[in-house]
């Protein structure tokens, strides 16, 4: 399960290092350019993704790395140098039609409203280019006694009461989603109604672990279970 990444981390980006970009998909006549730009729980989401390329007919390019919320830089970040060459990147070089950016809520600083003005200040000059930004709400946190549950003995995964109560999977604020609203244009993808139901958030979803780990990333086997849906809400925020 802790290793179920599905290569997830392939193309990632260490503590500062410099940036790393990969590319998956064809370009062909028509091929809509799309990036993937955050930190590890974005990540998380490239193995869905790649499933989902040639239907949609994208060429993804991937700037995932080690603190890489795409915020305005010199705020401290692991990522800061990558992210002035991802920065540069997306604002002078070939224009995306879309980015998707996500990222984990508690790896921001604890003021969650100066952390949505830092990640807008770096979004709205892509967006006034004429790229979309959608932004994917960070998936549910997890408690350890939720992920504990399936290690347990008769544990099955077609029964069981493995969850996190919803108070405490959104505990800590996303500052992500209100970043959404200073930023013309760009649209929120939020996947809350695959992950839980108005009272717990189950680790396990469709007879599929969800959780790898007690900081919120998905396996990369949910990943691709939550691709389809994932992909068409993105289509759908972007017309």
């Amino acid at each position: 399960m802790a290793k179920d990444t599905a290569g997830a981390f392939d193309c990632w980006i260490d503590q500062g290092k410099p940036m790393k970009v990969c590319s998956y998909g064809e370009a062909k006549e028509g091929t809509k350019s799309v990036a993937l730009l955050g930190d590890s729980h974005a990540a998380m989401l490239l193995p869905g993704l790649q499933t989902q390329l040639a239907a949609n007919n994208w060429k993804l390019d991937s700037y995932v790395g080690w603190g890489c919320q795409w915020m305005a830089t010199g705020t401290g970040s692991e990522c800061d140098g990558a992210m002035q060459s991802i920065q540069n990147r997306l604002t002078t070089g070939p224009k995306y039609d879309v980015v998707i950016v996500s990222g984990a809520r508690h790896k921001t600083a604890t003021d969650k409203a100066w952390v949505s003005e830092m990640y807008a200040k770096a979004w709205a000059p892509v967006a006034e280019r004429g790229t979309k930004i959608v932004v994917v709400a960070d998936n549910p946190s997890v408690t350890d006694a939720a992920l504990q549950c399936v290690s347990r003995v008769g544990f099955s995964v077609k029964d069981n009461d493995c969850a996190t109560s919803t108070r405490d999977a959104f505990a800590v604020v996303d500052p992500l989603v209100k970043a959404v609203d200073q930023v013309p244009g760009a649209a929120l993808v939020d996947l809350r109604s695959f992950f839980c139901n108005d009272t717990e958030c189950p680790v396990v979803i469709g007879n599929v672990i969800a959780y790898r780990d007690t900081v919120g990333h998905i396996t990369g086997t949910f990943s691709k279970t939550l691709a389809p849906y994932l992909v068409s809400s993105i289509v759908a925020a972007t017309g």
